[in-house]
């Protein structure tokens, strides 16, 4: 009883067996023999519960949807990026040019007669080379343009979102001109400037390290927001990047106030990118749910009626936020390569300045800033990469801490794995510094203290690393993979120092392996 207890994880389970506890208690001790145990049992359920509270927190999007919703953004967002200037150049002809694109009873209401009628909208696409653009997007007259402008906004705003970790009203803080490239080379980054009043009771300009991988999203919405803000006026530095469309005068005119500038919020469903994307790559799956349980086991997911199998996922920028603060500071904790393969270079950028060196820059002092976050995040993130990477693995662990953790730390109950600690006294060690975890090519690192063996980028090293945990599979591969590099090497010939360095490592690996 007391096994089966301790391998109850989610908060739906302990509900599930206050329920049984209940029903044993009513059940007459002579008929059961369980009264005194079920009372026992029930009292403590009961009180874990009352304990817990309601899990409340922005929840990490599982790392198969957040993937997905990239692919589509970044196919759409490349759509509108090959043909931008064509776009450009069709906005301020329409702006310019009182006949151009509209529909011939509203040229007919502005005076003007048949003979003199421009360019329906139609037409007008052709002229620009759009009209395959606007048909695949449903963009007909002037109205839908204004609702594909702002679409493509949003799109490019949840895209900045995702690769810089700040809030909404922060990312409508933003001006153009608000993206720059510090640095060279490896050594560069990208940082948007703007600024934050979370916290602070004023505005605070603040900055946020990002991807290389946003300059499509950045062009697109400021080649936009640039023609809007000529439109009307207004300076570079004075124009929002997400200004509102209502100022173009083709649906809702607005009308511009010294001193206030509207910007584009996307208040409504019909405003959001997710009407032109494919929901169905979108929807929770089993396995979705599998990667939530994992990263909260406290929550009865399953019980909420947004998460259940078969729902769409519903995104909001908390849950952005909270996502790339999980992500980039566990690596381990992304499954799939192509999550991995979009995020490589913010996971660098992000680590060293947020997660290393975040007291370099004065921008990062609010508690506020997604540096913070990351600060947070971080030990959460290693414990469950540790647990279900490492602990949970279905594979035999070798190495030195893999040992500990066969032996110590986690034990078999039949076919399950159940741990000899709970979760939270395991985040607590991580908290306070006893424990690490970092991914590597033979497994886990669970140092605390910096790796001297990387300077020599030698893989064999971690075979005898008190700190190591090594995996079989893994250490397969990098067997593999020795092998097939020293064979395109020997033929530079057969006593290069580097040739014999690498078969020495082989050697090394090879021999561990059938000690296994």
């Amino acid at each position: 009883m007391e096994v089966f207890v301790a391998t109850l994880r989610t908060r739906s389970a302990l509900s599930s067996l206050s329920g049984v506890l209940t029903h044993l208690i009513s059940i007459p001790s002579e008929v059961s023999g369980y009264k005194v145990l079920g009372a026992v049992k029930h009292e403590l359920v009961t009180n874990r519960l009352s304990k817990m509270g309601k899990d409340e927190q922005h929840p990490v999007i599982p790392p198969r949807i957040i993937a997905s919703l990239i692919d589509q953004l970044d196919e759409f967002i490349s759509d509108i990026s090959s043909v931008r200037l064509r776009l450009e150049s069709f906005l301020r002809n329409i702006l310019e040019d009182k006949k151009f694109a509209r529909s011939p009873s509203m040229q007919a209401k502005l005076g003007y007669r048949c003979a003199e009628f421009g360019p329906f909208f139609g037409e007008g696409a052709d002229i620009y080379g759009l009209r395959a653009l606007f048909e695949r997007y449903g963009v007909r007259d002037l109205p839908s343009l204004s609702s594909f402008l702002t679409r493509t906004q949003h799109a490019c705003r949840i895209y900045l979102h995702i690769y810089s970790g700040m809030r909404h009203s922060e990312a409508l803080s933003l001006k153009l001109g608000c993206l720059k490239k510090k640095g060279r080379g490896r050594l560069s980054i990208f940082k948007l400037s703007g600024e934050t009043s979370k916290f602070v009771g004023q505005k605070k300009p603040v900055s946020w390290v990002t991807s290389e991988d946003v300059l499509p999203a950045y062009k697109v919405v400021s080649l936009i927001s640039s023609v809007v803000g000529n439109h009307i006026g207004l300076a570079k530095k004075e124009t929002p990047l997400f200004i509102s469309m209502g100022y173009l005068e083709f649906s809702c005119p607005l009308q511009h106030e010294d001193g206030i500038v509207r910007v584009a919020s996307a208040n409504s469903k019909s405003q959001e990118i997710y009407e032109y994307l494919d929901s169905s790559d979108l929807r929770i799956t089993a396995e979705d749910l599998d990667v939530l349980e994992k990263i909260s086991p406290l929550r009865a997911w399953e019980a909420e009626s947004e998460f259940s199998v078969g729902s769409v996922w519903r995104f909001t920028t908390h849950q952005f936020r909270r996502s790339l603060a999980f992500y980039v500071t566990q690596s381990a904790n992304v499954s799939l390569p192509s999550l991995k393969r979009q995020l490589k270079h913010l996971t660098r950028d992000m680590t060293v300045y947020y997660c290393q060196g975040s007291g370099l820059s004065k921008d990062f002092e609010t508690d506020s800033h997604i540096a913070s976050l990351f600060q947070r995040e971080k030990p959460e993130a290693d414990a469950v990469a540790y647990i279900y990477d490492a602990i949970m693995s279905a594979e035999k662990l070798s190495g030195a801490h893999g040992k500990h953790v066969e032996r110590n730390v986690r034990s078999n109950y039949g076919s399950r794995v159940v741990l000899r600690e709970s979760r939270d006294e395991l985040i607590s060690k991580f908290k306070i510094g006893q424990l690490a975890y970092t991914q590597t090519p033979l497994g886990a690192c669970t140092t605390m203290s910096p790796c001297d063996k990387r300077l020599f980028r030698s893989i064999a090293a971690c075979l005898n690393c008190d700190s190591a945990i090594i995996k079989s599979g893994k250490l397969d591969k990098v067997i593999q993979r020795q092998k097939a590099f020293i064979d395109d090497i020997s033929r530079d010939g057969e006593s290069t120092v580097e040739l014999r360095t690498e078969r020495e490592e082989l050697e090394a690996l090879v021999k561990f392996r059938d000690t296994m």
